[in-house]
């Protein structure tokens, strides 16, 4: 019998590496959704055309906002897979608990979330890398789009704690999904009615808000305050549904 105290940042530690290399696949379907949404990038999503006597301007803006969408809706799926049966016992390889499972899933996440978060960025510039090596036009970027070195990190890292968002709402669903399947109808059925509902209902004005609350926020300060907030909100409760788990087991 060995008597030896296994520390429990050694576990978390195991348990992130292992998830890394166990959950590479996750990081494969990134690669090919960025890929898509910069295909859908490089056509125009809008634009006009001015003229007078002796000029015409034919203007066309191009945004990366399908890569942000698409990489968002892998973030939100990846959270909520990690919370499956199949996911969760393959914790138990190791001589854990609870709480070193949740640590080393929301390091896993927030790796992912850092990941994705630099990759939207970056796929910014490949469109536009793209867009001016096939089209005849010049490229003019939008007045407030001059950036030094500390306006891109602010963006990169706005990316980052928006991911890092989605998937502790990922992460939230998935446990309130284990601990009641009636979720898996009823959250659904939330969001189409907020969709169909177009801010009308009392709900749907609230979800308005909520985004309209982090998204609107001019300080990067307080927009980080209010993001880190609720994203340590969003996994303590996540925790609180799995004890609950144990208890209903």
């Amino acid at each position: 019998m060995s008597f030896v105290e296994v520390k429990p940042s050694e576990l978390v530690k195991k348990q992130y590496f292992f998830k890394m290399k166990s959950y590479s696949q996750v990081f494969s379907s990134l690669i090919f959704l960025q890929l898509l949404g910069i295909f859908f990038s490089v056509g125009p999503a809008g634009g006009s055309v001015s003229h007078d006597n002796y000029l015409e301007i034919d203007y066309s803006h191009y945004s990366a906002n399908m890569v942000f969408l698409f990489t968002m809706i892998w973030a939100f799926i990846s959270a909520v897979l990690i919370t499956t049966k199949a996911y969760r016992y393959d914790d138990f390889v190791f001589v854990t608990n609870r709480v070193t499972s949740h640590l080393s899933n929301m390091l896993f996440l927030a790796t992912i979330s850092l990941i994705g978060g630099l990759c939207i960025y970056l796929s910014g510039i490949c469109v536009k890398v793209i867009v001016a090596f096939f089209t005849d036009g010049r490229i003019v970027a939008p007045a407030d789009s001059a950036a030094d070195a500390s306006s891109l990190f602010i963006g990169a890292l706005a990316m980052v704690l928006y991911l890092l968002l989605v998937c502790g709402f990922g992460y939230l669903t998935g446990m309130a999904v284990q601990l009641n399947k009636r979720f898996i109808a009823i959250l659904p059925a939330l969001w189409l009615g907020f969709m169909y509902s177009n801010g009308t209902s009392k709900i749907g004005q609230f979800f308005q808000k909520c985004i309209h609350f982090y998204t609107h926020e001019s300080s990067f300060m307080i927009f980080s305050i209010k993001m880190l907030f609720t994203i340590m909100l969003l996994f303590l409760l996540s925790i609180l549904i799995s004890n609950r788990m144990e208890v209903k087991s």
